[in-house]
């Protein structure tokens, strides 16, 4: 199971995205995303690997909230998908993808803002003090989302499929 946000592939502090311009942000989304599919193809390439399950969970508020940067991350994540298609890695199940929408529509549906906080958006997830000091931005109802999903996708990606026809 692999986590990653996109902008923290990135050499520089992922906020100095918010002083590119939007050509040269999306360029370095582009390249993490590329760098990341890279990355998770070659790692389950081998022949007995074990499938991946890879999840990009919603970038941080200063950076989504800014509309170059929010499309220029929808971008990459659709790069992101596209070359992890190409690739085969999907469809032979070596890699599980779980979609962004998908993870921001569980993360709406969990994380309903506290009493006394002004909800924005998909925000509700969000955890200040968390991502200042340990670089994990989300809160705990936002943490059993992404874990429900994993285990979900992990299982998916692990199970045989069988289709059972019941008659009465």
């Amino acid at each position: 199971v692999l986590f990653a946000r996109l902008e923290d592939l990135l050499a520089d502090h992922p906020e100095s995205l918010l002083a590119l311009s939007e050509a040269d942000c999306s360029a370095a989304l582009e390249r993490a995303a590329e760098s990341l599919a890279a990355s998770a193809i070659s790692a389950t390439s081998a022949t007995h690997a074990c499938p991946l399950v890879l999840c990009c969970p919603p970038a941080s508020p200063a950076l989504s909230s800014r509309a170059a940067v929010g499309a220029a991350l929808e971008r990459a994540h659709a790069r992101l998908a596209g070359l992890l298609r190409e690739s085969g890695a999907v469809r032979s199940g070596r890699v599980c993808f779980c979609r962004r929408a998908h993870v921001e529509s569980l993360f709406a549906d969990a994380c309903v803002p506290s009493a006394g906080r002004e909800p924005v958006g998909l925000f509700g997830w969000h955890a200040p003090f968390l991502e200042r000091m340990a670089h994990a931005p989300y809160t705990p109802a936002a943490m059993s989302a992404l874990a429900a999903l994993t285990l979900r996708e992990a299982l998916r990606s692990a199970c045989v499929r069988r289709k059972v026809l019941a008659v009465d």
